[in-house]
């Protein structure tokens, strides 16, 4: 009985297995671009809030104080968003592979 199951599952397991992998690393590609790209955005909306309590309400703290003054380089952003990129690009010539097939 085990053993017909065990040979049940290969059959579509070996059919599905590159269509799931492909949408896995598309699906993590894209996870990790836009977790990315929530960092410098949220820098520009603290910077923006910021800019309006400077002009607007002068005796108020700014948000966010000393953290946001040792930001991170660009080019760590940029070199995780290329990194994303590069796997969302394997997840589409995956799924091209196989929608070949």
């Amino acid at each position: 009985m085990r053993h017909d199951l065990l040979l049940a599952a290969q059959v579509p397991l070996r059919e599905y297995w590159a269509p799931v992998v492909a949408a896995a690393l598309m699906f993590g590609g894209i996870n990790e671009l836009v977790a990315t790209a929530t960092y410098p955005l949220t820098r520009v909306g603290v910077w923006l809030v910021n800019s309006i309590i400077r002009r607007g309400f002068r005796d108020v703290m700014p948000i966010g104080g000393s953290y946001y003054s040792g930001e991170i380089p660009w080019r760590f952003h940029a070199t995780i968003a290329a990194e994303s990129v590069i796997v969302i690009v394997l997840g589409i010539f995956l799924g091209l592979w196989v929608h070949q097939k």
